[in-house]
């Protein structure tokens, strides 16, 4: 997949069909379900004010070892997703703090759809103390579909594909 189909399916309303080829081509998936499992039941609080369902679609593993769930929440119609960032974030809580070491999740809209990477891990610093490192619900994220400009989100997952494959490459692709 190159830059210029890449730029096509950010720049269009969401498909699963495309995204998972994304997934395939640019993160190197090669575990994807035939049928994404229904996980709505298992958002943070049961929120139904802004989900109107959620799905795991599959899982990598980085070159490091750390698991990457994969995830699509379809959101309500009045969701703000230009500016909710930090609101649908937290619908997986409950997930990427326990199940995974990151989520790469869809937020879909419309014709607009989010694309976040969430992680909370707990990592060994330079003095050999555990640290808690988390991805800030106001930077790792894109906005994209109809409308949206999406060079920066080419670039950078582009980019992903040339990268030693490991978390924090992915953390900087984002």
């Amino acid at each position: 997949m190159n830059k210029s189909d890449l730029q096509q399916i950010l720049s269009t309303a969401y498909s699963l069909a495309t995204w998972r080829q994304v997934l395939t081509e640019v993160f190197g998936v090669r575990n994807l379900q035939q049928q994404p499992a229904d996980i709505t039941a298992r958002l943070s609080g049961g929120d139904d004010k802004l989900a109107e369902r959620a799905f795991e679609l599959g899982s990598f593993e980085t070159a490091d070892g750390r698991l990457v769930g994969l995830y699509q929440v379809d959101l309500k119609k009045e969701v703000r997703i230009g500016q909710n960032r930090v609101g649908v974030r937290s619908l997986l809580r409950n997930i990427y703090k326990y199940d995974v070491d990151a989520a790469l999740v869809v937020f879909v809209q419309g014709d607009r759809w989010r694309l976040s990477l969430i992680s909370e891990i707990r990592v060994l610093d330079a003095d050999g103390s555990l640290t808690d490192q988390k991805t800030e619900p106001k930077r790792f994220t894109y906005l994209l579909g109809i409308g949206e400009t999406v060079r920066t989100a080419v670039d950078r997952l582009s980019g992903y594909r040339e990268s030693d494959a490991s978390l924090k490459s992915l953390i900087d692709t984002f």
